[in-house]
């Protein structure tokens, strides 16, 4: 039995292990995580390198390791070529990469992985059991879940036919496989107006033979971070834990966030891109869209307005449901764990669910606010996870 098992192996999962170990508060052969992915962070690599990312967005301070230095620190180390962009200093992808495994060779963290895929979780005994699709369960005193939402691609109700249909044609950049568009002549279509359509805009436009088109349904919203810096800190926080009402959180947290928006540096970059030709962009939404008899995809707009494209790709978020929903909603009504009117865990200032049950993520939300999702979340959830004895 372990004492401490993580499912998700993504930039959550990772860094709550780390602090755990090198907190001192388990040994690595002591702890487990269950990620179906090969190595760490496998999806997160494989989603910012297909959208052509560069920078984060987030600070030099928000990385996996425990000391807020150690990224600068790693950098000045290797000597590391364009390490850092702008005034809040946000790293290369590559060096924030590099960063990762490091760390994660320093606490031998690959002792701890294992690669089944969940669909069960109860607890008996003082313990909980961990069921996995190969037949295996694995037990552990602690368990947290630390499940990302990207497998939770959302689509335009126009979009979810065509795509079964023709998923070489339409298909959501979040999907597991994306068919090549190098070699692509007619116009590419992207749909979405966020920080990963801008990162994608970008990417395609620099193939050069083709124009790229965004249709969006809002102008820019450009804002640096994704929420307002002050819900990093006791600033906005301190009011937010005030609140005991969770649909009122939920409210905030709705409102907090920047969805749909993009950097300075991004917004920049489109309207360059548009100066010189190679996008053109249209706010709009689209209505309906069928495949002609050359195989060339025909969208209509709610405007009237017709566009023409070989492919489109869907930068339109994520669905709002519970990560791991499909298993995870029988633990919930076998164990009684509480839950907003929204669906999410109503948890302790220690992210505890149940008895030994801590959650991460998009699930923490509630309790962590607005920043839960992200790099800053997910350092401060390890430090709270990290505290416990």
């Amino acid at each position: 039995m372990k004492e401490w098992l993580i499912i998700g192996g993504g930039i959550h999962g990772c860094t709550i292990a780390t602090f755990l170990l090198k907190n001192r508060n388990v040994e690595v052969d002591q702890l487990q995580i269950i990620d179906p992915s090969p190595v760490p962070m496998h999806r997160w690599k494989q989603l910012t390198s297909r959208i052509g990312m560069h920078y984060l967005r987030s600070p030099v301070v928000h990385h996996v390791d425990t000391h807020p230095s150690s990224l600068e620190q790693y950098a000045k180390k290797t000597n590391f070529n364009d390490a850092f962009y702008g005034y809040y200093q946000k790293p290369n992808l590559d060096l924030f990469n590099h960063h990762c495994h490091h760390v994660f060779d320093e606490v031998q963290l690959r002792n701890a992985w294992t690669t089944p895929y969940v669909n069960g979780l109860d607890y008996q005994n003082d313990h909980w059991r961990v069921r996995t699709t190969d037949g295996e369960s694995l037990y552990s005193k602690r368990v947290v879940l630390a499940m990302g939402v990207n497998d939770q691609p959302l689509y335009p109700e126009w979009a979810e036919e065509l795509n079964k249909r023709h998923p070489k044609k339409v298909f959501h950049i979040f999907d597991n496989q994306l068919p090549s568009m190098e070699s692509e002549t007619l116009p590419v279509i992207i749909i979405g107006g966020g920080i990963t359509a801008a990162h994608l805009v970008n990417k395609l436009c620099g193939y050069g033979n083709f124009q790229v088109i965004q249709v969006k349904r809002h102008p820019c919203r450009v804002h640096e971070f994704d929420s307002d810096p002050g819900w990093m800190g006791p600033k906005n926080m301190r009011k937010f834990h005030r609140i005991e009402d969770f649909e009122e959180r939920r409210q905030i947290i709705t409102q907090a966030r920047h969805k749909g928006s993009i950097t300075q540096q991004l917004f920049h970059k489109q309207k360059h891109l548009e100066r010189k030709g190679h996008l053109k962009t249209i706010i709009g939404e689209v209505m309906k869209c069928s495949l002609d008899e050359c195989s060339r995809l025909q969208l209509q707009l709610e405007n009237g307005d017709r566009l023409e494209a070989s492919r489109i790709i869907l930068a339109t978020g994520v669905e709002g449901s519970l990560p791991g929903k499909e298993w995870l909603d029988e633990t919930i009504e076998k164990h009684g764990l509480k839950c907003s009117n929204c669906g999410f865990p109503i948890v302790s200032p220690e992210l505890e669910w149940g008895k030994g049950l801590h959650v991460a993520g998009a699930l923490a939300e509630l309790e962590i606010g607005p920043v839960s999702r992200n790099i800053s979340g997910a350092r401060r959830i390890a430090e709270r996870l990290a505290a416990l004895h």
